[in-house]
């Protein structure tokens, strides 16, 4: 069974975690709040001296931010060897990557697609275009000629 860690243990692991990573108290806390967490740096302090709990809907953004699983920012030994994810969360991985993958293939020929249509429709447009270009020079041609003049039969 896992054993309870207090708040300031849970501090302290955050300290460690983000200094491992190079971050400021301030530097944290800021891509806290670029991913909706409402924390300041006195947020932060407070976290890290054991004065304000985690709560359970920001311990995956913490998670996140400091690049690892809940589990280990709340200090819990997990019985796996480190880096080993359970079968069935692998299984379902794997899963998601197959379907990224179709996902992917499918966006390519979709591009090929794309890049052999777009000749086709630019020629086509110019044809249009100078189709067009066509009608309008001989209407304003006909236009500036006059209504045609009706010729008269001479076998009357």
């Amino acid at each position: 069974m896992a054993e309870h860690h207090s708040d300031q243990e849970v501090g302290n692991k955050i300290v460690e975690l983000r200094e491992s990573l190079g971050m400021t108290q301030g530097q944290l806390a800021e891509q806290l709040r670029s991913r909706g967490l409402g924390w300041s740096q006195g947020t932060l302090s407070k976290v890290e001296t054991g004065q304000r709990s985690v709560r359970l809907t920001e311990a995956p953004v913490v998670a996140l931010v400091l690049r690892v699983r809940i589990d280990e920012l709340a200090g819990i030994e997990d019985a796996r060897p480190s880096g080993q994810m359970p079968a069935l969360l692998q299984h379902e991985v794997l899963d998601q990557l197959d379907l990224i993958n179709d996902a992917l293939q499918q966006a390519r020929s979709i591009k090929t697609l794309a890049d052999q249509s777009i000749p086709a429709l630019e020629r086509s447009w110019d044809t249009t275009s100078r189709v067009l270009d066509h009608l309008v020079g001989k209407a304003e041609t006909d236009y500036e000629a006059g209504p045609p003049v009706e010729q008269e039969r001479g076998d009357q």
